[in-house]
């Protein structure tokens, strides 16, 4: 079903598409490079072409301008938000364009700005060296957006229905 409230947001919808489709294409190319051996690659890389799959499906329902799209673009978004690597555990990923602020804690505190486009590191049990905390800016933004559109979406629901109720 269509939601009549959804415009604008085309060019967001566009960028998850093209963001999904540019990991799957950086993840068909990791396969085509380095073949799939072991159990473990396979399944961290089934992980990132879901998180991928995801991200197209979230443009195309923003696209059609289906109920609840922008929520499922806002969860997309919030899984691109943080980024962790320390110890053991390693949770990075982008559909798009990304601009980290990178938080170190190695020796000492450091800080730094990173730009990618679509890329995706998972793991558990992994021999990492490096203790960081990332923020994606981009994403970032496109949360306050989504968010400051919700609810703008909401009150004009609310108006609507109260309206509606008066005539």
């Amino acid at each position: 079903m269509k939601d009549t409230y959804i415009e604008g947001f085309i060019g967001l919808a566009i960028y998850q598409i093209f963001g999904g489709l540019l990991g799957l294409f950086f993840i068909g190319r990791s396969i085509l490079e380095l073949g799939l051996i072991n159990l473990w690659p396979s399944v961290y890389l089934m992980v990132g072409v879901s998180l991928y799959i995801y991200s197209i499906y979230c443009g195309i329902i923003l696209l059609q301008r289906k109920v609840n799209s922008l929520e499922y673009s806002l969860v997309n978004q919030y899984m691109q938000l943080l980024s962790v690597a320390g110890g053991s555990v390693i949770f990075q990923f982008v559909a798009g364009f990304s601009m980290r602020l990178i938080f170190y804690f190695d020796e000492g505190f450091a800080t730094r700005i990173h730009f990618s486009l679509s890329y995706v590191n998972f793991g558990f049990s992994v021999d990492n060296n490096s203790h960081e905390v990332g923020i994606n800016l981009i994403a970032a933004g496109i949360v306050f957006i989504l968010h400051h559109q919700l609810r703008a979406i909401e009150r004009e629901r609310t108006r609507d229905q109260i309206n509606s109720i008066g005539s």
